[in-house]
């Protein structure tokens, strides 16, 4: 199946494509559309973390990476734990940004997303950067494992 999320991936649809491809959906396919033209993804793309959808980005429900463990009942406490730590990152980024919930306590500050969008590298560039061999040998994780090996 084809997944779509949303550009400028961050760490709650980072580790949802990680959980997809190991856990959901082993030939999943991903796509990004661009903030503010999520309507432009065809109909049959499976959604995530795109708002309005089943599997919509993190809230008060908990992240899309929780979402995903609850729908496709992924029960295991390894999970549960990674699901910890991907919700503390959130409320952490969500702190440093100013969450929706502390914008309504305090209006002047700048829950703009669209700044941190355009400072960010797109997904594009990431990628290019992960596949070139120079940034594989340094792009190692867990037991050795490259990225690309994860994804």
């Amino acid at each position: 199946m084809k997944w779509v999320t949303r550009d400028y991936v961050h760490l709650d649809r980072m580790a949802c494509v990680w959980l997809i491809k190991r856990f959901v959906d082993q030939e999943a396919t991903f796509s990004f559309v661009p903030w503010g033209k999520e309507d432009t993804r065809a109909p049959e793309d499976i959604a995530f973390s795109i708002p309005h959808t089943e599997l919509g980005p993190h809230d008060e429900t908990g992240t899309t990476f929780q979402k995903i463990l609850r729908k496709y009942q992924l029960v295991d406490s390894a999970l549960d734990e990674l699901a910890s730590v991907i919700q503390k990152g959130v409320d952490h980024g969500n702190d440093e940004k100013g969450s929706s919930t502390t914008k309504k306590k305090n209006p002047n500050i700048n829950n703009d997303n669209s700044s941190d969008n355009e400072n960010s590298i797109n997904d594009h560039k990431n990628k290019e950067k992960l596949n070139t061999s120079s940034n594989m040998n340094q792009s190692k994780l867990l037991h050795g494992h490259h990225i690309s090996e994860l994804v």
